[in-house]
C-alpha cells in the first residue's frame, strides 16, 4: 500500500524469538544462582574462619600514658633498683652477722630476690590479662615493705632468706611484671623508649639505695637496722604513687591457665628466650661482688662504697638511649651488640687493680649491661601479634630466666669461695662464656624473625 510493502514476520521465526530470549533467561537465571552460591560460600568461610590477632590503636603518648611510664618507673625504681642495691648488702653480711658463711651462701639470698621477681611474671601476667593488675600490684607493695621491715629485725642466716630472699623476692615479682605489661597497653611505635625510661628506674634505684645503705649501715648512730627501715620507708612512698597512676586499657582475657607453655611452640620466641637466660646466668657477677673485688684489690673502702653507684649510675643512660635507638632498628638490634660487649666486659674486671680502673670499669660496665633488663621486654613484643597475650608472654618469658638468676650468682660465689676468694679469674671465665652463649642464642633468635618478617628491622 502507497508503494510500501508491509512484512510479517513468519511463524518459525516468532518462535525462534521467543526461543531465545528463554535460553538468555534461564542463562541469567543460573549465573544469579552460581554467584550467590559463591557469596554464600565465601561468608560461610569468613565465619567458619579462625579470627586473627585483634588490632587495637595505641595512644603512644599523652598525659595518661606517660602517667602510666611514671607509675611503671616508681615500680622499677623499688624493685630492680633495690636488687641493684644488694652488693651493699653481700659484703656487709660478709663482715658482719653473717661472717662464718661463705659468699656462695650470703649469695643465695640475694639470687632468690632475683628469682622470684622473674618467676612473680608467670603468675602475674595470667592475672594481668585477666583483668586483676590494681591488686596484683597493692599486695606486691605490702608484701614488699612489711618483708623489709622484717628484714630490718632479722640477725640470722635463715631469718633473712626468708625475709629478704623468699618475701621480698615474692613482693617484688608481683610488682614487676604488671607494671611493664601496662606499658604494652599504652605504647607500640615508641614501646621501645617508654620500656627504656621504666629501665631507668631500676638503675637509679642502684644509685639511691646503695648510698643509703652505705651510709647509714656504717653510721654507729644510725645502724644496720634503721639503715634498712629507711629504704622501706622510701619504697613506701614509691609504691603509693605507683598504685594511684597504673593503668590498663585494652580488653581483659577471662580464658587460659596461669601457667601456659604453649606460648614456648613459638620457636623464635624460645630460642629468644633461651638467649635471655643464658646471658642473665653471667651478667650479674659485677652486680653483686664489684664492691667487694675493689677493696680486695686496695681501692680505698669509702671510694669502694660508690662502685655502684658509679655502675648505676651510667646503666641510666644504658637503659634509655639503646631503647631510644631500638624504636627505630628494632630491638633485637640493639639487644645483641649490648649483651656482646657486656661479655666483653666481664672478661676486663680481671684487668681492674685500682680507683681509677674500677670508676672507668663500673660506668662502661653499667652503660652497656643497663640494655639487657631494659630491652628484654620490648623484645618479646617485638616477636609477638596478639598483644592482649603480652602479659602472658612477658611472664613466661620471666619465669624461665628467673632460673638463671636463681643459679648464676651462687655459681660464681662457689667458684670464688673454691679458689679462696681472693682471686676471681674463674668466676669472671665462667660469666663471661655463659654471656657468649647467650648472645649466640640471641642472634639465632633474630635471623629467623628477620625471615619470617622479611626486615631487617627485629
Amino acid at each position: 500500500m502507497n508503494g510500501m510493502t508491509s512484512y510479517a514476520p513468519s511463524t518459525t521465526e516468532t518462535v525462534s524469538g521467543a526461543d531465545t530470549e528463554k535460553r538468555t533467561s534461564v542463562g541469567e537465571t543460573v549465573e544469579t544462582m552460581k554467584r550467590e552460591a559463591k557469596e554464600e560460600a565465601a561468608k560461610e568461610d569468613v565465619e567458619s574462619a579462625p579470627a586473627g590477632p585483634p588490632t587495637y590503636e595505641f595512644p603512644d603518648g599523652g598525659r595518661e600514658a606517660w602517667s602510666v611510664v611514671i607509675g611503671a618507673w616508681l615500680v622499677s625504681f623499688s624493685t630492680f633498683g633495690y636488687i641493684n642495691a644488694y652488693g651493699v648488702y653481700q659484703d656487709y653480711y660478709q663482715t658482719h652477722q653473717l661472717s662464718n658463711y661463705s659468699a656462695s651462701s650470703i649469695s643465695w639470698i640475694g639470687s632468690l630476690q632475683l628469682a622470684f621477681i622473674f618467676w612473680g611474671g608467670v603468675m602475674t601476667g595470667r592475672l594481668f590479662d585477666k583483668g586483676h593488675m590494681r591488686i596484683t600490684v597493692f599486695v606486691g607493695s605490702v608484701l614488699s615493705v612489711f618483708s623489709l621491715m622484717m628484714t630490718s629485725l632479722a640477725s640470722t642466716y635463715y631469718q633473712i632468706l626468708l625475709s629478704q630472699g623468699v618475701g621480698l623476692g615474692l613482693g617484688l615479682g608481683l610488682l614487676f611484671t604488671p607494671a611493664i605489661s601496662c606499658i604494652s597497653h599504652w605504647f607500640r611505635r615508641r614501646r621501645a623508649l617508654a620500656n627504656g625510661v621504666l629501665a631507668s628506674g631500676s638503675s637509679t634505684g642502684g644509685i639511691i639505695f646503695p648510698i643509703m645503705l652505705n651510709k647509714l649501715a656504717n653510721n654507729p648512730n644510725v645502724g644496720y637496722a634503721w639503715a634498712v627501715r629507711a629504704t622501706a620507708f622510701v619504697v613506701l612512698g614509691c609504691l603509693v604513687l605507683a598504685n594511684l597512676l597504673l593503668k590498663t586499657r585494652l580488653p581483659k582475657r577471662e580464658h587460659g591457665i596461669i601457667v601456659d607453655f604453649s606460648v614456648f611452640k613459638d620457636k623464635t620466641y624460645t630460642i629468644y628466650v633461651l638467649g635471655c637466660f643464658f646471658v642473665l646466668f653471667g651478667i650479674y657477677l659485677p652486680f653483686f661482688f664489684l664492691q667487694q673485688y675493689a677493696i680486695q684489690q686496695g681501692v680505698n673502702e669509702n671510694l669502694a662504697f660508690y662502685s655502684l653507684t658509679f655502675l648505676n649510675a651510667a646503666s641510666v643512660f644504658g637503659r634509655v638511649l639503646p631503647n631510644f635507638l631500638a624504636d627505630y632498628v628494632g630491638p633485637l638490634n640493639v639487644l645483641i651488640p649490648a649483651c656482646f660487649v657486656t661479655s666483653i666486659l666481664i672478661f676486663v674486671l680481671l684487668a681492674v687493680k685500682s680507683a681509677a680502673g674500677m670508676i672507668v670499669y663500673a660506668l662502661v660496665f653499667g652503660f652497656f649491661s643497663g640494655s639487657y633488663v631494659s630491652v628484654i621486654p620490648a623484645g618479646t613484643a617485638s616477636l609477638t601479634t596478639d598483644m592482649a597475650t603480652i602479659g602472658i608472654r612477658i611472664g613466661m618469658s620471666f619465669f624461665m630466666v628467673g632460673f638463671a638468676g636463681l643459679f648464676g650468682t651462687p655459681v660464681v660465689g662457689a667458684i670464688i669461695a673454691h679458689q679462696g676468694g681472693s682471686t676471681y679469674w674463674g668466676a669472671t671465665t665462667f660469666s663471661g662464656l655463659v654471656c657468649f652463649i647467650g648472645v649466640g642464642f640471641l642472634v639465632w633468635a633474630r635471623q629467623r624473625q628477620a625471615r619470617k618478617t622479611g626486615s631487617w628491622r627485629v
